[in-house]
């Protein structure tokens, strides 16, 4: 089957080998690559992954290995299978567990390599490529499931291809440089701050001294000066807290001051209630000594 490798369908005349192979290789394709080659040359492909090269003139992959000391002849036996008169090699690290895999799948990576340097500068006037064929052998079982594809740039597209067109990629547009605007308002700066620290004012002192208060004066409305009742300051004193239900008082039962004031003998004597006293300690002191007064007078006349 005759496939075009390059792109400008030029499928006639003498190429290097290697880039018959590399062409090849960049489409990952599958298959048998044949070169005309001196003797023909066998290159074995599996998604654009050369797996194993051989000559025609070349013996039996299982002979081969067995030559170079890899495998014995007992182990050769038993992983070998044979089918439609093939010596069949897929399944031999299955088949017989004390085979060595390393040692063979690195030996068989060396006698690829050594096909392909051998005719990677030989001039290939013809070549052909078998779309699917594999290894006889079974090789290509060996290969992991996944095959990981590897990428590379070249230095020079005349590298991958001499005879390719190179268009010359178009120079990048340069960027505009974007300038800060000047700066056209003057700024002004705040004024030093003195480090030095301030002393904090002194506070004002109260004078500790005593004032005297002037004596406050009671005056009885209605009563004579001759009549008005002197006020012990012992019994102006405050009392503790009393409900006002202790409050009541019978209006048969005068109010009797548990601590009267000693009168002039010819004076009636006055006492007054608690709640009287009680009085004499609000806000309004004046008013309610006169009215306290007044009750008094008025409960001794009854």
């Amino acid at each position: 089957m005759q496939v075009d490798l390059f792109d400008n369908g030029a499928g006639t005349g003498s190429r290097p080998a290697w880039q018959v192979i590399e062409a090849a290789r960049r489409r990952y394709l599958t298959g048998l690559l044949v070169l005309e080659t001196t003797p023909p040359t066998h290159v074995y492909l599996r998604d654009g992954q050369v797996y194993f090269a051989e000559r025609t003139t070349d013996g039996g992959l299982g002979v081969r290995l067995l030559v170079e000391g890899v495998i014995t002849r007992e182990q050769m036996h038993k992983a070998t299978l044979q089918v439609s008169g093939v010596e069949h090699l897929g399944r031999m690290f299955e088949r017989d567990e004390t085979i060595d895999r390393e040692a063979v799948e690195l030996c068989v990576e060396l006698m690829t390599d050594d096909v392909l340097t051998h005719v990677a500068d030989t001039e290939v006037a013809a070549w052909k490529m078998k779309m699917y064929q594999r290894h006889p052998s079974g090789l290509d079982r060996w290969l992991p499931t996944r095959v990981e594809v590897i990428t590379h740039l070249v230095d020079t597209p005349a590298a991958a291809d001499p005879e390719a067109e190179v268009t010359p990629a178009p120079a990048p547009r340069p960027r505009p440089q974007l300038a800060p605007p000047p700066i056209t308002a003057e700024v002004k700066m705040p004024p030093p701050v003195d480090p030095t620290p301030t002393a904090p004012m002194p506070r004002p002192m109260m004078d500790p001294t005593p004032v005297a208060m002037p004596s406050m004066e009671l005056p009885v409305v209605g009563l004579p000066s001759s009549e008005v009742p002197v006020v012990d300051p012992a019994a102006a004193a405050p009392r503790p807290f009393v409900p006002e239900e202790t409050d009541v008082v019978e209006h048969h039962e005068a109010a009797v001051d548990p601590d009267p004031t000693p009168v002039a003998p010819d004076a009636t004597p006055i006492g007054l209630a608690p709640a009287a006293m009680d009085a004499l300690m609000s806000g309004s002191i004046k008013d309610e000594v006169a009215d306290a007064v007044r009750r008094a007078l008025a409960s001794i006349d009854h």
